[in-house]
């Protein structure tokens, strides 16, 4: 990983997951809520984890000007970090790195879209029955992409 920032954010995944493996003994119910409270925060993690990744690239250029349109250009547009949603914004800056993300395992970018879409479900008042066991392995599965993303860009 050469960002910096966005190993810390990714680390902030992980210890949320060894503090909720450190609960003993929790219920269904327990289980269930800090599944969804995974979902959300992985998935606003994961945003903010390609937006700094472009914005650290974009910094390289020395322009504030270019920097502050691209970082409000994100802020502003980029909310659901699916696979296609990724590869639209990607494409935009360089196809090359479009392609990177073609070449990452389907079940990455499944286990991506799993997260987002459990996460759209909550917010929408939808029923969510996804499992802590399933959300820690979708993310598992769909770190690559945010590691692909930082060995493209930067």
């Amino acid at each position: 990983m050469k960002s910096i920032a966005v190993k810390a954010l990714l680390q902030k995944i992980d210890q949320a997951i060894q503090d909720i493996k450190s609960f003993p003994n929790s219920s269904v119910l327990e289980e269930s809520y800090f599944a969804k409270f995974l979902v959300v925060f992985i998935c606003g993690i994961y945003e903010e984890a390609i937006e700094t990744i472009i914005n650290e690239w974009i910094a390289k250029f020395n322009s504030s000007q270019v920097s502050q349109f691209v970082g409000d250009s994100l802020r502003y547009t980029f909310k659901n970090p699916e696979i296609n949603n990724i590869k639209k914004l990607l494409r935009k800056f360089d196809r090359h790195w479009e392609r990177q993300i073609d070449q990452i395992p389907n079940k990455a970018k499944t286990a991506l879209d799993s997260i987002v879409g459990d996460k759209n479900s909550l917010a929408h008042g939808n029923t969510c029955n996804i499992t802590l066991n399933d959300v820690i392995q979708f993310y598992l599965d769909s770190k690559i992409i945010i590691e692909t993303i930082d060995a493209a860009i930067l």
